[in-house]
């Protein structure tokens, strides 16, 4: 099987600061990990969730037109990963039931029983996209470096189903129930984003996307019209892409986009990343992280792409993941363990913090 150009293809940010810090110009790097960059000590699980919550509900006030109501997080369950795991990415199958992968594996693991199974093992060489697909629970993997699709079984079994024929390294997947889509490098200094159907033909290609990224440090996330493309790196540009590959709307959480935007000036976001920008059943929700401190900044969008509310809180977590359909969100946190995080979310017009306090 044909290997690519081995670009580094870590393309969601576990916190390295030193590497991250770039001048404007820098070219954008892959080689980071989610930002979880110190310790709190743990308090009990219900410190923590209440910690957690309370910086939500802050986080997402409502405008200052009144439309918007508070989004309240409820801890829902958690499992604990090992403590230097260098995490790319996490999605769920119910509540209880996770899927992670770092660097060339991946691990199947109940929050329930914490029994963990490990998926395609040996096969991977840099795992980009992992997907629960059908009823009967199977996965699918997309293995960037090589652009293999394979899908596990459950009786562990690890079938090649077809190879995406992409001229460069996948540096994002997300998967469609009606494809694949992935992310790589165009010829422009974009991303060139494309669907490949369930039996590997190319359905639609949109290239050029956020100019500059040069296919490196880029999400992919699902929404109900198609996909979510966001970079990692300043301006932090995001866009809402169709299944049919042109592109609905485009924002940023800078001032230049909207008036109640953060500052836009590229000196001061220097080592910060953002993490994916995630479809909530109203508006949208992203972590922005500095990768020098705990500071996390919390930006919530609306259905336009403008920014409704934004808080910092002094926490090392980030929200990963979003299933619109169950209402519920992933999220990584580091006190004195590494955790992936369940959470429900409810929108409330009153003042809930006292509600958030019972948590």
């Amino acid at each position: 099987m044909r290997t690519r150009r081995a670009e580094s293809l870590d393309y969601l940010p576990l916190g390295r600061p030193s590497l991250i810090h770039q001048s404007e110009s820098s070219r954008p790097s892959n080689d980071y990990r989610y930002p979880l960059t110190s310790r709190i000590q743990r308090v009990g699980n219900t410190m923590l969730a209440l910690v957690t919550a309370i910086a939500f509900c802050a986080a997402c006030r409502s405008a200052q037109d009144g439309s918007w109501p508070h989004l309240v997080l409820e801890e829902s369950s958690s499992v604990t990963l090992p403590t230097e795991y260098n995490l790319r990415g996490a999605t769920l199958a119910d509540y209880r039931d996770f899927l992670y992968w770092g660097e060339t594996s991946i691990t199947r693991v109940s929050a329930g029983t914490g029994n963990t199974r490990t998926i395609c093992g040996g096969r991977l060489t840099k795992p980009c996209g992992v997907a629960f697909v059908g009823a009967s629970g199977g996965i699918e993997v997309v293995d960037g470096a090589t652009g293999a699709v394979y899908r596990s079984g459950a009786q562990g079994t690890c079938e090649l189903l077809y190879t995406i024929d992409e001229p460069d390294s996948i540096v994002s997947a997300v998967r469609l129930d009606t494809g694949w889509v992935i992310a790589s490098a165009d010829s422009a200094d974009g991303t060139k984003i494309a669907e490949y159907s369930p039996f590997g033909q190319r359905a639609w290609v949109a290239s050029g996307a956020l100019q500059g990224t040069h296919g490196l440090g880029v999400h992919l996330t699902a929404s109900p019209a198609g996909v979510l493309v966001s970079s990692t790196q300043w301006p932090f540009r995001w866009l809402s892409v169709e299944a049919n590959g042109e592109t609905r709307l485009a924002s940023s959480p800078l001032s230049f986009h909207s008036d109640r935007g953060l500052p836009d000036d590229s000196t001061r976001w220097a080592g910060w990343v953002a993490l994916p920008v995630l479809r909530l059943d109203r508006g949208y929700l992203q972590t922005l992280a500095d990768l020098a401190s705990d500071t996390r900044r919390l930006v919530l969008y609306d259905d336009q792409g403008r920014v409704q509310s934004v808080r910092d809180v002094n926490v090392p977590f980030g929200i990963i993941g979003s299933f619109r359909e169950k209402q519920v969100l992933i999220g990584l946190r580091r006190t004195d363990r590494l955790e992936l995080v369940v959470y429900r979310w409810r929108w409330e017009n009153a003042d809930v913090r006292e509600d958030v306090r019972r948590l």
